[in-house]
């Protein structure tokens, strides 16, 4: 278990040339994050293991502009008042996957936005609830690969689950339970140089597009 410390449980800055690990059973952040990682331009790999994370703005923030790729696990409940996971890899990274149980925010559950190369892949095998946004929001750059989205139930006050792929690979949705939100259920745009949209879904409602 990792105590709070009033901004941050457990905060990692790597500016080195090496790997960034976090592996914590409980973390509990004050105003901040659960958990925050970030590795500067000539570091490695970004792993987090964690089980239950809270932060006042955060759960998980992770910020990768390094040269290898960021993978996070939680096995226990996430929660953040503005973002429950919320993830970013710069150009130059080499692929970002968050696997999650469940995740509760007051904003967005999970983002993942990839602007290195190689795949997006987000995987939650409980519900994910963004209250006032986007409960999984999926983003793919002009340098990246696929999107790969598998969740279990998606709720978000705005939109229940999105993705955006500039880059040039295929988006694959599955939902195996419902997914809800206002404007949109769910939302997947493909650039000019991605390839296919695949969406397999169970039950998806909204008061705009359901599916779109």
């Amino acid at each position: 278990s990792v105590g709070d410390t009033g901004w941050w449980s457990a905060g990692v800055e790597n500016f080195g040339s090496g790997k960034t690990t976090v592996v914590a059973g409980t973390a509990t952040g004050g105003s901040g994050a659960g958990i925050r990682t970030f590795a500067g331009t000539n570091a490695g790999d970004i792993t987090v293991e964690a089980g239950t994370v809270s932060g006042g703005f955060h759960g998980i923030l992770s910020t990768n502009q390094g040269i290898r790729a960021t993978s996070l696990t939680a096995t226990g409940l996430v929660t953040g008042g503005t973002y429950g996971i919320r993830t970013s890899n710069q150009t130059g990274t080499t692929g970002l996957t968050i696997r999650a149980t469940e995740v509760q925010s007051g904003g967005f559950g999970i983002t993942a936005a990839n602007f290195g190369s190689g795949e997006t892949t987000v995987i939650a095998t409980g519900a994910v609830t963004g209250a006032t946004d986007v409960g999984i929001f999926a983003i793919a750059g002009p340098d990246a690969g696929g999107i790969t989205v598998e969740a279990a139930s998606v709720s978000g006050g705005v939109g229940g689950l999105r993705a955006i792929s500039s880059g040039t690979g295929a988006t694959s949705i599955t939902a195996t339970g419902m997914v809800s939100g206002s404007d949109f259920g769910i939302l997947a745009e493909n650039g000019q140089t991605a390839t296919d949209v695949t969406i397999r879904a169970v039950d998806v409602q909204a008061v705009g597009n359901a599916v779109t």
